[in-house]
């Protein structure tokens, strides 16, 4: 009787302790969370935009960095509210003319404001009238999906994948819409800065599509492009934050001025984290 007193014991401690271990860590989170206090995530966009013409390749590349401060609101139906705010921006153009270095006080402390549903798809509510040499304010917002990670439906882990899609205006004094259409899904665990963390992978196509006269542009442009897109997001279960995402894009198209048809090549590469 002794001997089962003291093993019932040990059982009970034992149960006691797994139970005291569950009790203590947090079911992993899956879903945008309303901020305490706005992230801070420091952002490096390097790209190219290239134009065959007549007399030879034409274009540039750019390369910007900026600091924004992003805060998840209350939810809305289907989504959440959001606001955004550059702390900084900079960016240097490249081009036969040149290296051109691009002052972005002007984008800085503005606030754009807008929702995401849990699919990724995005509405912008409120945006500021602003423009910061090339880039216009729809140029700024082309920054903000890939701090909106594609999380599964119903903030439950899936085996498969599920929808990721969003739309958002041309920039570059283009009149049209930007097109982000494919699917997300989990890929693995990994550890970032000492946190345990998920990736998540969101591969799909890109359309774009816009009319207007950028600027530097002679004349009125007409855009058409698409490609591929692959975003790996690295996600904090524990918090429900985004730690770092890593986009990259490449897109083939025509512009069509001054009745010629241009073959046209873009990439894009953008990375970012949060910054503590």
């Amino acid at each position: 009787m002794r001997q089962n007193t003291r093993v019932t014991a040990a059982v009970s401690v034992a149960l006691a302790a797994f139970a005291s271990a569950c009790g203590g860590s947090r079911a992993p989170v899956y879903t945008l969370q309303q901020s305490e206090s706005p992230l801070r995530y420091s952002i490096n966009t390097e790209g190219s935009q290239t134009v065959e013409t007549p007399n030879g390749p034409a274009g540039g590349g750019y390369d910007t960095d900026a600091v924004l401060l992003l805060a998840f609101g209350g939810e809305m139906s289907g989504g959440r509210s959001f606001s955004a705010i550059f702390e900084s921006f900079d960016s240097t153009l490249e081009s036969q003319m040149g290296e051109q270095k691009i002052d972005g006080t002007p984008a800085t402390n503005q606030v754009f404001r807008g929702s995401v549903s849990t699919t990724g798809a995005i509405e912008i509510r409120e945006k500021p009238e602003v423009t910061v040499g090339a880039y216009d304010q729809n140029s700024l917002l082309a920054m903000f999906p890939d701090l909106l990670t594609p999380l599964p439906p119903g903030g439950e882990p899936v085996d498969g994948s599920w929808p990721h899609s969003y739309v958002l205006p041309s920039g570059g004094g283009l009149e049209g819409e930007t097109s982000y259409t494919g699917s997300a899904r989990f890929a693995g665990d990994t550890t970032w800065n000492g946190i345990a963390a998920r990736v998540i992978v969101s591969e799909g196509r890109v359309h774009a599509e816009g009319t207007g006269t950028p600027q530097g542009a002679p004349a009125e442009v007409i855009l058409a492009a698409e490609g591929d897109s692959r975003s790996v997001y690295v996600w904090d279960p524990e918090a429900g934050v985004l730690l770092a995402v890593k986009a990259e894009s490449q897109s083939n198209g025509l512009v069509t001025t001054m009745g010629f048809d241009l073959p046209l090549a873009l990439t894009s590469i953008r990375e970012a984290q949060l910054v503590r």
